[in-house]
């Protein structure tokens, strides 16, 4: 069996150990009380995420929860929002960082605005991170980020090509348009992120490599590149769903693994590269335990794995009778809160074994090393890091993990939780 043969048997097991993990992994119950939601247990503070569940026009490809934008409806959920937010910190958090993600978080940006600065003066030390649509970036919604003190910016941009953004049924804002308005916000933060999707049917790996030659040339140091997953079907969305090839997306994922490397970039992430040091990357990076704020969040905590309601209305009904929206919670098996420790740490590009010792609270247990030393013998990590051979291998297993949270999203949806 050649290397492609052997890489491509191990990518496909991985992710399939995975996908029935993440089956059991999302088998939440209903809370008995507000009270199997923790407070601070002290040790290390988890970071917070916030989600804002609301487009203007949902898109055929997203995995995440979300609603057509409705004012009435996203002004309500701002305020629902800052509730459970102050319920939280009255439980004693301190977040070290709040990652505001959707949806469409600029879809209605003075009420993001007043969400922030809540955040700054309640939290004066966290690290913000904003996910924005491009067409939401006016200069005055700009100044008001860089005013509150956002550190890192991610714009949803996923093509450069215009007939590939028009079968995204993103037609606006066109090409020439959004390199203008990248352009304008290089500078204005200390981490500014590009996001492109791969894996769409029509995407050749000519385009691919186009659309990474134009990241290049507009100087942005941080590109990552998601991959198309199972898309939440919500309706609406103007085009077809569209599922993803695996076969089609690993060939995609060998372009940009080639791209970066002559380009000098280093892998941040599995998904994220980058051409400087110190830039801040996804909140599961630094920060492997997390709380939920939002309808239809998700969080991770003390061996435990909650999740919000997914129904406006219901969101809003907890929140006001007991100031969370918590709706499912599940206990994780010890074995179970290693596997996922673990993945996000490989995910991460991994480290030494003091810090993968940080990560997991503790020494990793025989399960966890008997599983690191198949990776080894596998040529799929070096120490605790993961190889070039690697990469793919860990790109496929958190893809299948992304994967079973949208059967997650589609199941809450359907029994109206």
């Amino acid at each position: 069996m050649n290397a492609t043969s052997l890489q491509r048997l191990a990518s496909e097991a991985a992710a399939g150990l995975v996908g029935l993990a993440g089956r059991r992994f999302t088998a939440l119950e209903e809370p008995s009380s507000d009270d199997d939601y923790p407070g601070y247990s002290g040790g290390r503070q988890p970071a917070l995420y916030v989600h804002l569940p609301f487009c203007r026009r949902p898109c055929p490809f997203c995995a995440f929860h979300r609603f057509a934008f409705d004012e009435g409806a996203a002004r309500s959920h701002f305020a629902a929002l800052g509730r459970e937010i102050e319920e939280l910190l009255g439980r004693g958090f301190v977040f070290p960082e709040v990652y505001i993600g959707g949806g469409t978080p600029t879809v209605l940006p003075e009420e993001l605005l007043s969400l922030l600065a809540l955040l700054r003066r309640r939290l004066p030390g966290a690290r913000l991170s904003v996910e924005s649509h491009p067409e939401d970036l006016a200069p005055g919604l700009v100044d008001g980020l860089v005013e509150v003190g956002v550190e890192r910016l991610s714009v949803g941009v996923q093509s450069f090509d215009t007939g590939l953004l028009r079968l995204l049924g993103r037609p606006e804002p066109t090409p020439p348009e959004l390199k203008r308005i990248l352009a304008r916000l290089r500078g204005r933060f200390p981490t500014l992120q590009l996001d492109l999707l791969y894996n769409h049917p029509a995407q050749t790996p000519a385009l691919l490599a186009a659309d990474i030659e134009v990241a290049d040339a507009l100087g942005l140091a941080q590109v990552t590149f998601n991959p198309l997953m199972p898309p939440l079907v919500r309706g609406g969305e103007g085009v077809e769903p569209l599922p993803p090839d695996p076969r089609r997306g690993d060939r995609l994922y060998e372009v940009i693994l080639e791209r970066a490397a002559a380009r000098g970039r280093r892998p941040s992430t599995v998904w994220c590269f980058v051409s400087e040091p110190g830039l801040t990357d996804e909140y599961l990076v630094a920060n492997p335990e997390y709380l939920a704020a939002g309808c239809g969040a998700v969080g991770f905590y003390s061996s435990r794995f909650y999740a919000n309601s997914f129904s406006l209305a219901g969101y809003a009904r907890r929140v006001e009778r007991g100031g969370l929206g918590l709706a499912r919670r599940r206990r994780l098996r010890p074995w179970e809160r290693e596997a996922y420790l673990l993945l996000g740490f490989l995910f991460g590009m991994g480290g030494t074994a003091a810090s993968l010792e940080a990560h997991l609270g503790g020494p990793p247990s025989r399960r966890v090393r008997a599983a690191l030393a198949a990776a080894r013998s596998l040529g799929l990590i070096r120490g605790v890091r993961p190889t070039r051979r690697g990469m793919p291998v860990i790109n496929r297993m958190m893809q299948r993990f992304f994967g079973a949270l949208t059967v997650l999203r589609s199941r809450a949806l359907r029994e109206g939780w």
